[in-house]
């Protein structure tokens, strides 16, 4: 991850001799000290924000050295893993640009409201419109609108739900797995990609057809009252299998494919 931070930091022209300054969520901190290590030619300096809470435990957030700022290229670094760490999040990103940063780059490796994307019944709430639209509420840099770099988002279509008030980008961790995956390639390893269901074979699988991996799709069927996983297609006899998933929340529909 701290890799390909970095190489889409040299593609997306932060190295013009500005100042490059990376704040980060509270949980990213081991992440953004591995990507401030692997910075060479263009050094990215670590941002100090102190997360505190006052007694009713509303946000206590403030930017130590924030006239380091001023004409400065800004990442941050989000977890947006619970609502509460969202809204504290928001309310930094809606002030960075205040402080006059030369642009504002938000890197966000979970996409969090993956499980309400569309209404199908009457009465739900689509919270990834909601999540979405507060984001677009990121006011604009000197140089023009925040970029917003969502990781393996849980369905493309989501990006639409942005305003064009911020620019976003939709990358995706998967090159780096096929990297290592050939990697092993060259050690006489043999690797199947096996997907839980039906919607992550559809999500990602076009990924791994193209470098001609073998693929196995498993699906529920109902036995009697109960509902089990099986294979659906493919065959993961002497392979070594990587399950790839879209969505994960408890992690049970991975336990059962394995």
């Amino acid at each position: 991850m701290a890799n390909l931070i970095i190489h889409r930091q040299h593609s997306h022209g932060l190295c013009d001799g500005f100042t490059t300054i990376l704040f980060y969520a509270r949980e990213m901190q081991k992440l953004a000290e591995e990507v401030q290590s692997y910075s060479r030619e263009h050094r990215i300096e670590l941002g100090n924000i102190e997360w505190k809470v006052f007694s009713d435990n509303w946000p206590n957030i403030f930017i130590r050295n924030s006239e380091q700022i001023r004409n400065s290229h800004v990442l941050f670094l989000a977890s947006f893993h619970n609502p509460q760490t969202i809204f504290e999040q928001i309310s930094l990103l809606y002030h960075l640009p205040k402080y006059l940063c030369r642009s504002l780059k938000v890197l966000l490796p979970y996409f969090p409201t993956g499980t309400m994307e569309r209404i199908q019944t009457p009465g739900e709430i689509a919270t990834a419109y909601s999540l979405a639209q507060m984001l677009s509420s990121i006011p604009l840099t000197r140089t023009g609108p925040c970029e917003v770099v969502i990781f393996d988002i849980h369905a493309l279509q989501n990006q639409f739900y942005f305003s064009s008030n911020i620019i976003v980008r939709l990358e995706s961790t998967v090159e780096l797995l096929l990297d290592e995956l050939n990697n092993r390639k060259n050690q006489n390893e043999k690797f199947a990609m096996a997907f839980p269901d039906d919607g992550a074979h559809k999500r990602f699988a076009h990924m791994f057809e193209e470098n001609k991996y073998p693929i196995v799709v498993c699906s529920k069927i109902r036995e009697g009252d109960k509902r089990i996983t099986t294979i659906k297609e493919g065959n993961p006899s002497g392979y070594h299998c990587i399950i790839i998933d879209d969505l994960v929340q408890s992690g049970g529909t991975l336990m059962e494919c394995a």
